[in-house]
Parts: C-alpha cells; sequence; structure tokens
C-alpha cells in the first residue's frame, strides 16, 4: 500500500511447464486426446486507488507480454488470451 493506503500495486508471475507424461494415447476413448502445450510465462500487473471510503478505481493488465500459450486446463488447443486491459470503478452507498 502506498500515498496514505489509497494505492495498491501487484502483479502475478504463473508459469507451466510441459506436460510431464508427454503427449500420446492415454485414453481409451478414441475422441478423447489430450491438449498438448509448451512451457510459458505469463505476467500479470493490477493496481487499486481508493478514491474515498466508498469509491475506488481498479486497472490491470493482463498476459503483458502477449505471451502466446494453450491453456493446460482447457479441454480444447485453443490459445489462451493475448494481452488485455481492464478497468472499473466501484461505488459504495
Amino acid at each position: 500500500m502506498f500515498v496514505d493506503d489509497k494505492l495498491t500495486l501487484g502483479g502475478r508471475v504463473s508459469h507451466t511447464a510441459e506436460r510431464a507424461i508427454g503427449h500420446g494415447k492415454t485414453t481409451a476413448n478414441p475422441f478423447i486426446s489430450l491438449v498438448n502445450w509448451d512451457r510459458h510465462t505469463l505476467v500479470d500487473l493490477f493496481s487499486e486507488y481508493k478514491l474515498n471510503e466508498n469509491v475506488s478505481l481498479t486497472m490491470g493488465v493482463d498476459n503483458v507480454t502477449d505471451q502466446y500459450y494453450i491453456d493446460p486446463l482447457g479441454m480444447v488447443n485453443m490459445p489462451g488470451p493475448g494481452h488485455r486491459f481492464h478497468a472499473s470503478m466501484k461505488a459504495q452507498f
């Protein structure tokens, strides 16, 4: 927390390695196959600023380096999202 506990800055780094058991036939069902992914590292940044007790602003950037990756928990070979910016304002009454 900075600026009299009004500003919060943070980030996250997540690294995914290759599949430990390799890629190939591991199921008896011919319609189900393992999703193959490469190792990748994602970096996310965020900030929150409290204007007062009732209003706060939040901003963030996900996948800062615009890393191409396949989501290891997904069921299809669809790439994860590229970098994106998001912002919000929260007001309590």
